[in-house]
């Protein structure tokens, strides 16, 4: 992937172009040091002047008022902030609509929330404060001898973020908590940015690099010096992606910091950059006076052995990398702004206008075996590949919006959709969801990993009080489920590990951890994360960008197919063959869920499990079914299930010697059963 930039061969600014933002999916503004603010279309490369600023005005900043997806129409105002300390709110038309003093000196930054509710402003004063839409002062953040560069906001407007010196800092805004506080760079941080859908920052400095950092200011990516400090640096606005300016030099890079590409250009520092909605194109702001536009090109995505490559802004290439005959080119109609390739469908999105002439909103796919899901602004839809509807997902309680919905926090399976509640103060502690694909709806399970990354399993259907919840594993960063069976890969503390019977931690947690398979051959470096997992490989995209391929025992797989063919001989000599005890661990939590319970034995038997054989033997033998389950509801540790179905059924003496193997004395002295 890289940029195909372009440019006006001649400056339009007579000064330095100091900021630009974008008003739609092929137009934009830009303000510079000749006090104009110019309007571009980038269709026809036609460029208007929209306003001359007041003489006094000399801009430092602007950005336009956040789209609202809800109400689907296209913002109006933008705001500009100047040297004097003042900010202006002006209208599309180029009108002033509002003028406010602000700072003691130039106000250096200012940004609007991503709801468009509030705007904060930064300054040579080291002041932070926090206005409303109207230009109201509703607090000041922050006031130190020592100017703040940059602001940003986290994705719920709850949080913002700003550098001043060296340091970075972040605060909750609605809570007394104080200030985080991290040292950033060994010089002056210059710029800062914040994601909405990965929770990411990302800063640059006159020590010449850019860092990673999570929400609490924790290091994740530190780049190698460059020849000259970075003076821009901006997400788009998926989160898969960032540019960075310097000097003569637009880089782009991965969210785990590696780089795709480097631009070297001769229009001296690039000052501003802004990302278009659809996450497609950047513009920026150059010290020479040019407005620079670049769009992503060569953009690739595989599966299995298919591979597709956007070569220009409508044309496709695909190809079957196993064959050198099999190529073909697609070539859409307008530009294409999301592809996803899964299930030997590839699924394209192109640029759609409305009838208002403005960006609708950016689009995700989630393709799946029979269905995928398309989120669209404010919409979420489901279809077949057929290109049939086959529900619109209405949630009242949910703002469904684009940085609320992401591919850590949705997922879907061919019966079931899961989306992360952004409005609930407790699920935001969850950071991704996995959902598994094989299997009947009732007994479907939802992988999902919290802040502390510990990695936990719940079932998704369950009836009654309780709801079956359990943990798996911790120092979770990465989790994906497999495409065929319902095993389960994980990135635990940089290692590559898989779940070959997630379930098994509800039939007989003993089990677990015996049928976890570890891939230790590989070293992946710091923050990696999984690329895919399709039948027995996985990739993993490394820290530094290479891709690197893995590949899980292929035995779980043929074990995998046998149970779910019911041939539990056939299963058991692959086991006897093989004699890996997670092959056996993986037949034994199966075999009891399944209530086979002489398959179970001999598998518990290599496993030299004595107790629960002698157990599974008396259970093979007992003649009344109502016992059989109740003591294989217990068998699961749910002894409370196990004690109050052998009353309901009239087995009083087996109810007690369940308690007292079990030593629950106060059950017995309740009941008046002793």
């Amino acid at each position: 992937m890289r940029l195909k930039v372009t440019m006006a061969r001649e400056p339009k600014h007579e000064d330095s172009a100091l900021a630009v933002a974008w008003v739609r999916s092929d137009g934009l503004v830009s303000v510079g040091d000749d006090q104009q603010v110019l309007k571009w279309n980038l269709v026809n490369s036609d460029v208007q002047v929209l306003m001359h600023l007041p003489s006094s005005l000399y801009p430092t900043d602007m950005q336009w008022l956040p789209q609202d997806y809800a109400k689907q129409q296209l913002t109006d105002i933008f705001i500009l902030t100047s040297t004097e300390g003042k900010f202006y709110i002006c209208n599309r038309n180029g009108r002033i609509e509002k003028v406010a003093e602000a700072h003691q000196g130039a106000i250096l930054s200012g940004r609007w929330s991503h709801d468009g509710s509030t705007f904060a402003t930064c300054g040579e004063d080291g002041a932070v404060k926090i206005w409303s839409r109207s230009g109201m002062l509703r607090s000041i953040l922050l006031e130190n001898g020592y100017p703040v560069y940059g602001i940003c906001w986290n994705g719920d407007n709850s949080s913002i973020a700003f550098c001043c010196g060296e340091n970075c800092f972040t605060k909750v805004l609605k809570s007394q908590i104080s200030l985080i506080k991290w040292k950033a760079h060994d010089g002056i941080v210059l710029c800062i940015d914040w994601n909405a859908n990965t929770n990411l920052l990302v800063s640059g400095g006159e020590d010449c690099k850019y860092k990673i950092w999570d929400e609490y200011g924790r290091p994740m990516y530190s780049s190698s010096p460059h020849d000259y400090p970075i003076t821009s640096i901006a997400w788009n606005i998926d989160g898969d992606l960032f540019a960075v300016g310097s000097f003569n030099l637009l880089r782009l890079c991965d969210k785990a910091g590696w780089s795709h590409s480097l631009e070297k250009l001769s229009l001296g520092s690039i000052y501003n950059i802004s990302w278009s909605p659809d996450s497609t194109q950047l513009a920026a702001a150059c010290s020479d006076g040019s407005v620079l536009h670049a769009y992503l090109v060569e953009k690739r995505i595989t599966w299995r052995n298919i591979e597709v490559v956007q070569t220009k802004r409508q044309l496709i290439d695909i190809r079957d990398v196993l064959s050198d005959i099999a190529c073909e080119k697609l070539e859409l109609r307008d530009r294409i702004t999301k592809l996803s390739l899964g299930f030997e469908y590839l699924v394209c999105k192109e640029l759609e206008y409305t009838n208002y002439n403005g960006f609708k909103g950016m689009q995700c796919f989630f393709d799946y075996a029979l269905y995928f899901l398309l989120v669209d602004g404010g919409l979420m839809q489901v279809y077949n590949y057929e290109g049939c509807m086959q529900c619109l997902l209405k949630l009242p309680t949910m703002n469904i919006t684009v940085k609320a919905v992401n591919e850590k926090t949705t997922a879907i399976s061919n019966d079931t959709v899961a989306i992360r509640d952004g409005t609930d103060s407790k699920t935001n502690d969850i950071i991704e969801i996995a959902i598994d694909q094989c299997g009947p709806a009732n007994d479907r399970k939802l992988a999902f990993i919290d802040k502390c990354l510990d990695c936990f399993l719940v079932v998704v259907k369950t009836y009654g009080t309780f709801q079956k919840i359990a943990k798996i594993g911790a120092v979770v960063t990465n989790i994906l489920f497999n495409d065929q069976t319902n095993m389960l890969a994980g990135l635990q503390d940089n290692r590559l590990v898989v779940w070959l019977y997630p379930a098994t931690v509800f039939i007989d947690r003993d089990l677990l951890q015996k049928t976890v398979f570890e891939n230790d051959e590989n070293d992946f470096g710091k923050s990696p994360y999984l690329h895919n997992f399709v039948g027995n490989h996985i990739s993993v995209r490394r820290s530094d960008g290479a891709l690197i391929p893995c590949t899980i025992t292929p035995f779980a797989f043929a074990l995998n197919s046998c149970i779910v063919a019911n041939k539990w001989d056939q299963a058991i000599r692959l086991c006897r063959h093989i004699r890996e005890n997670y092959l056996w661990a993986m037949l034994a939590a199966t075999a009891t869920d399944a209530k086979n319970f002489y398959t179970a034995e001999s598998a518990y038997s290599a496993l030299d499990e004595t107790e629960k054989v002698k157990f599974l033997s008396q259970l093979r033998a007992e003649h009344s079914n109502e016992v059989r389950s109740a003591m294989m509801t217990a068998f699961r540790r749910n002894f409370k299930d196990a004690d109050a179905m052998l009353v309901q059924n009239g087995h009083f003496f087996r109810a007690i010697m369940l308690n007292i193997s079990l030593f629950r004395w106060q059950r017995l002295e309740y009941s008046n059963i002793i």
